[in-house]
């Protein structure tokens, strides 16, 4: 599927959750069946906020996510447009949420009992956490090598995380020829990142210590410095930069409110922010984002390489898969980010397969390929290459 099929064939269910002063409503902005024809009450989320959820087994999970689904989803008003929406296929579930608590659940969670499945890991879907804003994004993708600035923080005083493991991983995720590493390898400072993001990287990776409403940085001599969400936001304003990846505790637990940094991201104008809603292991960390940017190289949308980045890290198992669903998505984009040209990829596909297809012939079946790299992967049932040519 290039980025033009995906863009022209997803549908979405935009459900927006507001707080009141009896409760909590929700309200079916837009679906391939309708609207709602007023809000409708889901008193009992509230009783969820207080949950400890960090810890949940993989059975726990279930049953908080039947909850989550069944408090937004069993009404029938709301149910029968989620079903009538799914005639056709599944949409992609868009939630707009304004209220704190109601963002701090884990909806990523909800588990839909019609089909028995997460939601969230429906490879045919997404689910989006949707911020809308009078922003102008730039939706043409780039050519391959992505470029990616890695900005690696573990100042002195704070538990170690291993940076420079994270930006091996991601050189190593894709050849060179698909991806260009930016950034200094040494502990950042807010002065470096300002000077790092002059690089014209089309994406941010983020790897440290931060909170709902701030990122730890480094002051120079070692020593952990708090930059809040305001200042981050102002520093990557006109950035060019158009998926930031956050792997940081808790960044993505305050929902997309003025104060947090996914917020303070989308509104210094990037249209893509992945975050984390709680504390993840390095395991699941590190699947998820092997797999997110694999799945970017092949030409799949943010959404969707989302949504393959979290199969893969439960694809861990039930112990190590437990997390998949803390890197939560948020967006404000009205139609799927596709970053690299979807075209050139199949173009050179075609090629490479061509290419290999002589020299296997010429060689008497030896499949060996001359002056290029090439990248196989499976995202959405389909195996595709990516490759590409040394000059």
């Amino acid at each position: 599927m290039n980025h033009n099929t995906e863009i022209s064939s997803v549908r979405y269910f935009d459900l927006r959750l507001d707080r009141t002063e009896h409760g909590a409503t929700a309200t079916v902005i837009n679906s391939p069946a309708g609207q709602s024809t007023s809000p409708v009450a889901v008193n009992s989320l509230f009783e969820l906020t207080n949950l400890q959820v960090t810890q949940l087994t993989a059975e726990d999970q279930i049953g908080l996510g039947i909850t989550l689904w069944q408090s937004l989803f069993g009404p029938p008003e709301i149910a029968e447009l989620w079903r009538a929406s799914h005639a056709a296929g599944s949409p992609y579930l868009r939630l707009t949420i304004g209220d704190p608590e109601l963002a701090s659940l884990p909806w990523e969670l909800m588990y839909d009992t019609r089909t028995d499945k997460f939601v969230a890991l429906d490879g045919q879907a997404a689910l989006i956490r949707f911020l809308p804003l009078p922003i102008g994004i730039v939706a043409s993708p780039v050519e391959l090598p992505l470029r990616i600035l890695f900005t690696g923080s573990s100042p002195a005083g704070l538990q170690r995380i291993d940076v420079d493991k994270e930006r091996k991983l991601l050189a190593d995720a894709l050849p060179k020829q698909a991806l260009t590493l930016l950034g200094s390898q040494e502990s950042v400072t807010l002065s470096r990142l300002a000077a790092d993001l002059m690089a014209g990287a089309v994406v941010w990776h983020f790897a440290g210590h931060g909170t709902e409403q701030a990122l730890i940085l480094d002051d120079g001599a070692g020593n952990p410095v708090t930059v809040d969400a305001f200042t981050l936001g102002m520093l990557l304003t006109g950035s060019g930069v158009r998926v930031a990846l956050v792997n940081s505790c808790r960044t993505g637990a305050g929902g997309a409110v003025v104060s947090s940094v996914a917020g303070a991201l989308l509104r210094a104008g990037i249209p893509s922010v992945v975050a984390m809603q709680s504390e993840i292991t390095d395991e699941a960390a590190f699947a998820f984002c092997k797999s997110f940017y694999q799945a970017i190289a092949l030409g799949r949308s943010v959404e969707q390489a989302t949504t393959s980045a979290r199969r893969a890290v439960y694809g861990l198992g039930k112990v190590g898969g437990t997390g998949w669903w803390m890197p939560a998505l948020f967006s404000r984009n009205d139609i799927p980010l596709v970053l690299v040209n979807a075209a050139t990829v199949e173009e050179a596909t075609f090629n490479r397969r061509q290419a290999a297809s002589s020299h296997t012939q010429a060689s008497g079946g030896s499949a060996i390929s001359q002056g290029g790299v090439a990248i196989s992967g499976t995202v959405g049932g389909s195996v595709v290459t990516v490759s590409s040519s040394k000059s």
